[in-house]
């Protein structure tokens, strides 16, 4: 099991991120802890259920390129491409709902660029022009308070995507190596989700971005 403090956990679960993923319901007697243990223990079993056709469980340890690990899931497509301009390795891992409707489309990009080709503050900057709606992207500050990467320099963006779904953006520096890791998830979808399942999904996704370390 992921081992990170309870509080923390707390506040990435219980706080409503206010994404327009969700569709939402009556208040619920039930505690924001008591929510967000129910939501984590369901994520972490190995029987949690798939969504909208996506498979997250199981997860395994995946060694990218020498340079990261990171859990992903097991069921998920991976590819190895290279970029076509500036030639650096991207990992790509993906799963969708096989034509099941409502539809999800799930898809994680990793790519290790060189501070020599864009500094950690110009991929920032990118990131927000890019992956995002305009407006619509926030700092996961509870989020990177769980980072145990290793890197000098990090940040976490969260919002609604350029088109459609959400987006989480994560950037990592290591000094080490002089290099820039960008951890993308791109969570596609048109019919939104209801609250419980939304933050099933976003926790799925907290233990994805917390296992993030540098080898």
């Amino acid at each position: 099991m992921i081992k990170i403090p309870y509080t923390l956990i707390v506040i990435a679960l219980s706080v409503q991120l206010g994404c327009t993923g969700t569709v939402q319901q009556k208040a619920n007697v039930e505690s924001p802890e008591d929510r967000a243990s129910r939501i984590l223990a369901s994520v972490l079993s190995e029987s949690d259920p798939p969504m909208r056709g996506v498979q997250f469980n199981p997860k395994g340890v995946e060694n990218v390129n020498n340079i990261l690990s990171i859990k992903m899931p097991k069921l998920f497509k991976k590819e190895i491409t290279t970029h076509v301009k500036d030639k650096y390795a991207i990992y790509s891992y993906r799963d969708d709902c096989g034509g099941q409707n409502p539809c999800l489309s799930v898809l994680y990009l990793i790519a290790f660029i060189p501070d020599r080709l864009y500094s950690f503050e110009e991929l920032v900057k990118r990131s927000i022009q890019t992956d995002f709606a305009e407006n619509s992207y926030k700092v996961l500050e509870g989020w990177v308070d769980m980072d145990t990467s290793g890197a000098d320099k990090k940040i976490i963006l969260y919002g609604d995507g350029q088109l459609m779904g959400n987006s989480i953006s994560g950037i990592y520096h290591d000094p080490k190596r002089k290099i820039n890791v960008q951890v993308k998830a791109f969570l596609s979808f048109y019919q939104p989700f209801s609250d419980d399942d939304w933050r099933r999904m976003l926790a799925h996704n907290l233990i994805i971005f917390s296992s993030i370390k540098f080898l």
